[in-house]
């Protein structure tokens, strides 16, 4: 839940087989007071997920820990944020190799539960950090449209891509979409 009196927080689950899973509970040392969501791990344990337990200070809200079996070195990931305020990185997406990043900006003004505006974007590793991507607008050009794109999930090759499309504004409400590309770097088509 978006809304700031619920306390969300990250579970997770074990895998039995093809289509069975065992509850395990929350995710040990990543929850906060805050809204902790959205989690994304990437094939060597790293995972990312949004808080706005340090929005305020830092206009940040993408961390990461390493998980295996134990949560450690929870940390705001630099270069995702643009730092701006009102535009809030509310969605995080990492790529099966850790090197990618797919995320949505919002534009919220003060008492908003949804935001005015939302698109996908993209960031690749450098070093330790991200860096936004100057080609975001293009490769996600024939995806994102004036109604709100967010949730994204990347197949481990990086060609195809499910995300969420909604327009409250006109009162469509959120569908899952989906966009392939010919190669890992080509832009998504429509």
């Amino acid at each position: 839940s978006n809304d700031p009196s619920v306390d969300t927080n990250l579970h997770w689950a074990r895998r039995i087989d093809d289509v069975t899973f065992a509850y395990q509970g929350q995710v040990p040392g990543v929850n906060s007071p805050q809204l902790d969501g959205v989690p994304s791990i990437d094939a060597e344990g790293v995972l990312f997920f949004v808080s706005p337990r340090s929005d305020g200070a830092t206009l940040s809200t993408v961390h990461r820990a390493r998980w295996h079996g134990d949560v450690a070195d929870i940390g705001l990931v630099p270069g995702v944020s643009e730092r701006v305020p009102g535009i809030v990185t509310f969605d995080v997406e990492v790529s099966a190799d850790g090197n990618e990043l797919v995320f949505a900006d919002g534009e919220y003004r003060r008492g908003d539960l949804v935001p005015r505006s939302a698109d996908l974007l993209h960031a690749f590793r450098r070093g330790d950090a991200f860096v936004r991507d100057p080609a975001s607008r293009a490769r996600f050009a024939a995806v994102n449209t004036p109604a709100l794109e967010y949730a994204a999930a990347l197949s481990a090759d990086g060609r195809e891509l499910f995300f969420t499309r909604a327009d409250p504004a006109r009162g469509v409400a959120p569908a899952i979409w989906r966009a392939v590309r010919a190669s890992p770097t080509a832009p998504f088509g429509p």
